[in-house]
């Protein structure tokens, strides 16, 4: 439905992956396949406006909340580096008032909803420091991305649908504790980096999941 396979961002990363787990799977190195939520929002203050004709519209507020399910693996290249990727779906929505300043109606304001879906894909590093227990570890990450969004605008019964992109980058830090050998949960905290059509845009993000290892020596 969306079209994140297009970017050159995501291809590039997941064709290092492809190939280094490739090179993994004859050393038989382990494997993690995660999936989990997560919820997010973004800290936007300083929220654009919108000139068209003689109508100037400024939202008052542009700092959304959400939430996201995301599937994921990692390949464990040495006990202290992993090579990721993941896909991740994502809602946000946000009530907020837009200022109108209108040539002709002068000036109002205006309630409006807004709710937007999105499709991430991206890959990245993951380094994991010494372990805390013989189960616990804490690690930090860094993930680049692209995201595809579709954006639903409405006000007095009326809707608009608007769609955009862009590249982001994430560092995040997390703990991963081990169940048994082959299931861990992971649990991590981390903030984004967007460069969206829209310009520059940062979120802070928790996230937990759970993952089956596979392939350990």
């Amino acid at each position: 439905m969306l079209n994140i396979g297009m970017s050159p961002v995501v291809l590039a990363t997941f064709s290092v992956l492809v190939i280094v787990g490739s090179a993994a799977a004859q050393r038989t190195v382990p494997v993690d396949i995660s999936v989990g939520p997560g919820i997010g929002k973004s800290l936007e203050t300083d929220c654009p406006s919108y000139s068209e004709g003689g109508t100037r519209i400024t939202l008052s507020n542009c700092s959304a909340a959400g939430w996201g399910l995301s599937g994921g693996f990692a390949v464990h290249v040495t006990d202290h580096l992993a090579l990721t990727g993941s896909l991740d779906w994502s809602a946000a929505s946000l009530d907020t008032n837009a200022e109108v300043d209108d040539i002709v109606l002068g000036r109002f304001t205006l309630p409006i909803e807004m709710k937007s879906t999105g499709v991430t894909g991206g890959g990245g590093v993951r380094f994991y420091f010494q372990p805390l227990t013989t189960r616990v570890r804490g690690f930090a990450g860094l993930g680049v991305g692209y995201k595809t969004a579709n954006v639903k605008v409405s006000a007095l019964g009326i809707t608009e649908s608007d769609s955009a992109g862009g590249v982001g980058v994430a560092p995040a830090v997390g703990v991963e504790a081990g169940i048994t050998p082959s299931l861990l949960v992971r649990i991590s905290a981390g903030t984004a980096f967007a460069f969206t059509d829209d310009g520059p845009a940062t979120a802070l993000s928790v996230d937990a999941a759970l993952a089956f290892r596979v392939g350990e020596p």
